[in-house]
């Protein structure tokens, strides 16, 4: 297994804000490989505020036209989250269903606040990419190009988002959240579909 170069990005904005942000990015004109995600499980913890989810999302693939032929021309992706508000920390899991056998790909990403400045916030991704139904490691180094183009996009569709809130989210502290802020932490961690209407319904 190869693994792709780790990518570090700043956010200028805090970990509220960007969290809302990522639940809201797609679907979006600039990315329509991704069709979009189902939220199939989630879970709440009420003692530490931390929210687990677990999404399915169709995405066209944007490979070249002989690896299409092995694949098809849309994957489906797996995507577990867990939201802490409390620590200011949101990481999340994805990885490839369709045709794991044949090409997986698995990333990883981590939105806490900033060790720099707390009103900011810091974006870790790697991934790891094999492809163990081809005898060459060519493949990898393709679907690596494709990734990291395609994760540049990423960063700055989630800046066009940012930018179009209309006001800053408030902030979570450890000190602050309680029953009282269950309305705030909802509006941080926004999923598709009304996945939160009420934590504990």
């Amino acid at each position: 297994m190869s693994s792709i170069e780790n990518l570090l990005h700043t956010f200028r904005h805090s970990w509220s804000n960007v969290s809302l942000a990522y639940w809201l990015k797609y679907p979006h004109p600039s990315r329509p490989d991704v069709q979009g995600f189902d939220v199939v499980k989630r879970e709440f913890d009420p003692e530490t505020y931390t929210l687990k989810t677990t999404r399915v999302g169709l995405i066209r693939s944007s490979w070249p036209t002989w690896i299409n032929s092995f694949l098809g021309d849309s994957m489906i992706f797996i995507e577990e989250a867990v939201i802490q508000p409390k620590q200011n920390r949101m990481e999340l899991n994805g990885r490839n269903l369709t045709c794991s056998n044949i090409i997986e790909l698995r990333e990883r990403c981590l939105y806490c606040a900033s060790s720099e400045n707390p009103a900011w916030t810091t974006f870790q991704q790697e991934a790891t990419v094999s492809a163990p139904g081809f005898s060459t490691s060519y493949v990898e180094g393709v679907i690596r190009s494709i990734f990291s183009k395609n994760s540049q996009k990423g960063k700055e569709l989630m800046e066009n988002v940012l930018s179009s809130l209309p006001q800053p989210t408030n902030n979570i502290s450890n000190n602050s959240v309680n029953g009282k802020t269950t309305k705030h932490l909802s509006e941080a961690v926004i999923p598709t579909e009304n996945m939160i209407k009420s934590f504990k319904g």
